[in-house]
């Protein structure tokens, strides 16, 4: 996503999208908006703790059959998707500071700093 601003349509297609997931039964323990700070750019970040077993290339085909089955259709793709391991130092991070449950929420999470680490803007779906 090519901005750096997250707008209320980006917000709610996100949620639809991980509803969507949700109910194709790829379940991710993480889901969340987060804004790269290196190129200021929003991507929607997926984590699994079987990533780096079963590799990302799998996720990738799900959630884009999955975003194939939308209606209606979504302008989020899956360029704008990262898939991450739940082990990641972000995943681990971010899990460290909130934790959502298994239910989809909506948790702006912005200008925090955890363990020493500045998160500038992230929007948390589940952690």
């Amino acid at each position: 996503m090519d901005k750096a601003i997250l707008v209320e349509k980006d917000i709610s297609e996100g949620k639809k999208i991980v509803q969507n997931l949700d109910n194709s039964g790829l379940f991710f323990p993480l889901a969340m908006w987060f804004l790269k700070p290196d190129n200021n750019e929003w991507r929607l970040i997926f984590g699994a703790s079987d990533i780096e077993e079963r590799g990302t290339r799998e996720y990738y085909k799900k959630i884009q059959q999955s975003l194939n089955k939308m209606h209606p259709a979504t302008d989020i793709t899956v360029n704008d998707i990262s898939v991450i391991s739940t082990n990641n130092s972000l995943a681990k991070l971010i899990k460290s500071a909130i934790k959502t449950g298994k239910e989809i929420s909506g948790i702006r999470f912005s200008g925090n700093v955890v363990n020493g680490v500045l998160i500038n803007d992230a929007f948390i779906y589940r952690a």
